[in-house]
């Protein structure tokens, strides 16, 4: 009855964090990739129906319109938590690329001179980066 149920999400995986406050009171809602948002006896038809639904969505935080504040910097500390981790995902990813062709040779020529590979395979490799380039 006065149970606690928390949900995380990755901070790359958050695609929305949406704020907004009336008179009385507010909610943050934050929509992840791949997620399903908790909709308990959904019913389109029924207004106060689809909002104790909307209370009760695993996604959502309601709060006193007193907390607007608080609760307005939580949603933006959110919001900067996701751009950091997609900034460094991004960098990741550009970091990432493969060796350069010359560099792929030179470890090919490794390969070779510890035995690991024949002439014939460094020749056949080493011709089909060359094409490459």
């Amino acid at each position: 009855m006065f149970g606690q149920k928390a949900k995380s999400f990755p901070y790359e995986d958050i695609s929305s964090v949406e704020y907004s406050c009336g008179l009385t009171q507010g909610r943050i809602q934050i929509t992840a990739s791949g997620s399903v948002e908790a909709r308990h006896g959904h019913r389109q038809h029924d207004v106060l129906g689809a909002y104790a639904d909307a209370r009760q969505a695993e996604n959502v935080c309601n709060f006193p319109s007193s907390k607007k504040r608080l609760f307005q910097e939580a949603a933006n500390v959110i919001r900067r938590q996701v751009e950091q981790a997609r900034r460094a995902a991004r960098e990741t990813a550009a970091t990432a690329q493969p060796d350069d062709i010359p560099t792929q040779i030179k470890k090919l020529a490794e390969l070779k001179a510890a035995g690991i590979l024949t002439e014939d395979e460094f020749e056949k490799k080493k011709s089909e980066l060359l094409a490459r380039m």
